[in-house]
């Protein structure tokens, strides 16, 4: 240590790795500069900003005006470090609230009541921990993934989830070797596969032996018809149930609970959502709880999560309403049929309306213009003379 003389100040230099060590040890407590607490992960010390600032201070006074130089500088750096770990933890990416919202039991998962409702087989094969593999069918956001996930949660199952999107043959066979072990230890795995369908032949046919040895518990979970899309072998050892699409008071529902859930929802939010608000929300969004609380949040965010979240709010989060449709998929097939018996049945409103949301939907208008021709002479025939002529020329 050497002293430099300025004038009537005596400025103490000193090195910053003796200065350190010795803020380090100014204290009687654990150094707590190297270690950080479980679960902290933002890579900054959890040393208070006023502990330090008094062991700075104190040192200051023990060596010298030089020092307080120095401490100035380092509280400074310290202040930035906060300031950044505050910043970074705002930006971080939380789940969407349609994921955080995921109910964890029977009671609190809302629609699909004449599949897992009180007293129902599903519902009470869960209970009693005697699941069997099942086939989910239904279209997004009515609950399918959440379901499993209460259903290897409330039998104590280990859950593994795969999705057939990502997923193939390696991911399966890890998957078959956790579930082996799982009952060489005498628990159970549940083994769920997201989107199913999307697999092809080959890899449901990987599938078979496992379930038929009850090395794993399958539920699998698509948006097509299971009698097109998985394989019939795969399908005689399961059970298929049919989620259907939520109601509008089911949809009012969930978004009343996030609304109130301060914990996962929205409830730290001042904001004010009339009724009129959440039944249009829940109508926009075809029954798709996922697209409801999306642009609730949405709406939310958007108005600075406070205020009045007023119509003009819902429409502009949605943009367009979420009609259940696909072009050559099991919706599509279901919107022709229901255009052909709406007009076999002389129901005119019911017509316009399913083939008003076909082209909504995306349908090719040279499509439907076709089946309404080939209604015109096959439904209609002789019975009509001119019906095919009125078709040809509209």
């Amino acid at each position: 240590m050497r002293s430099v003389s300025s004038g009537r100040i005596i400025f103490t230099s000193i090195p910053i790795s003796s200065f350190v060590s010795r803020l380090q040890a100014s204290s009687s407590e654990r150094s707590r500069f190297s270690t950080l607490p479980p679960g902290n992960s933002h890579g900054v010390a959890p040393l208070s900003f006023y502990s330090l600032l008094r062991r700075t201070l104190s040192f200051s006074i023990m060596t010298g005006p030089a020092a307080i130089i120095v401490s100035f500088i380092i509280l400074r750096l310290f202040a930035a470090l906060l300031y950044h770990r505050k910043t970074m933890i705002r930006k971080q990416a939380l789940p969407p609230l349609a994921d955080r919202m995921r109910p964890e039991n029977f009671d609190d998962f809302v629609g699909q009541e004449d599949v897992v409702g009180m007293g129902k087989m599903l519902r009470t094969l869960a209970e009693r921990g005697e699941i069997s593999s099942a086939i989910f069918w239904g279209p997004p956001g009515v609950g399918k993934t959440t379901l499993a996930r209460i259903i290897a949660r409330v039998s104590g199952a280990d859950f593994l989830e795969l999705s057939g999107v990502e997923s193939g043959k390696e991911d399966l066979r890890s998957a078959i070797e956790r579930a082996g072990q799982n009952k060489r230890l005498g628990s159970e795995t549940l083994l769920f596969i997201d989107e199913i369908h999307r697999w092809n032949k080959a890899q449901q046919d990987a599938l078979l032996p496992h379930v038929e040895r009850g090395t794993i518990t399958l539920i699998g979970a698509t948006t097509e018809n299971p009698s097109f899309e998985v394989i019939r072998a795969l399908l005689s050892r399961s059970l298929v149930f049919i989620l259907k699409t939520l109601s509008v008071e089911d949809v009012v529902r969930i978004l009343r609970r996030a609304l109130k859930n301060k914990e996962k929802g929205l409830g730290l939010y001042p904001v004010q959502v009339d009724d009129s608000v959440l039944h249009l929300l829940a109508t926009l969004s075809g029954g798709d709880a996922r697209v409801a609380l999306n642009a609730l949040e949405l709406a939310v965010v958007s108005r600075g999560g406070n205020g009045a979240i007023v119509l003009e709010d819902v429409r502009e989060a949605l943009q367009r309403s979420h009609l259940v449709f696909d072009k050559k998929g099991e919706e599509f097939y279901n919107a022709i049929s229901a255009l052909h018996k709406s007009m076999r049945g002389s129901n005119a409103n019911a017509a316009l309306y399913w083939l008003a949301r076909m082209l909504e939907g995306g349908a090719d208008p040279l499509y439907v213009a076709r089946r309404v021709l080939r209604f015109a002479s096959e439904d209609v025939g002789i019975a009509n003379n001119t019906a095919l002529l009125v078709a040809s020329a509209a």
